[in-house]
C-alpha cells in the first residue's frame, strides 16, 4: 500500500506549525523543531526540501526564520507532499508506461489510474489551513 515516510509526515507537521504562526512573523527553526520534536538536522533537510516550493520566506538575521509565503488556506497538502516524497504514487506505470511491455493491455492498470487520481484529488482538496485547530 501507498506509504508516506517520515519526510512526508514530519515535513506536514512542520508546515502545520509555521500555519499556526501564520501572520505573527517568522519562527526559528530550532523552534519549529523543538515544537514538533523532530531533530534540528532532519527540519533543515526537509526545509532544504520545501524551499523550492516557493511555499516558504526565509529571513536572516536576529529576526529571522520561516514563515509560509501565503496563507494557510491557499496551500494543499498536495503541494507539501510533492514536495517531500515526489510524485511517484502507487505503481511507476501509470507514469511511465513504457517500463512495462504490456501496459496498454494491462487489465489492473485502470485500478493503478483511479487510485492516482484519487489521491492527487484527495491531497489537493485538503488545505494546510484546514489542520490548524482550535486546541492546537
Amino acid at each position: 500500500m501507498l506509504k508516506i515516510s517520515t519526510k512526508g509526515r514530519y515535513g506536514l507537521r512542520l508546515m502545520v506549525r509555521m500555519a499556526r504562526n501564520y501572520g505573527k512573523g517568522p519562527i526559528l527553526l530550532s523552534d519549529l523543531s523543538q515544537m514538533e520534536n523532530i531533530s534540528l538536522k532532519y527540519a533543515e533537510h526537509l526545509i532544504r526540501l520545501l524551499k523550492p516550493t516557493q511555499l516558504l520566506l526565509s529571513y536572516r538575521g536576529a529576526t529571522g526564520g520561516y514563515e509560509l509565503a501565503k496563507p494557510p488556506e491557499e496551500i494543499s497538502v498536495r503541494l507539501i507532499v510533492e514536495a517531500l516524497e515526489g510524485r511517484d504514487y502507487p505503481v511507476n506505470c501509470v507514469h511511465s508506461p513504457q517500463i512495462c511491455p504490456i501496459s496498454d493491455k494491462c487489465p489492473s492498470r485502470i485500478v493503478w489510474n483511479k487510485l492516482e487520481e484519487a489521491i492527487v484529488q484527495t491531497l489537493d482538496q485538503i488545505r494546510l489551513g484546514e489542520l490548524v485547530t482550535d486546541n492546537d
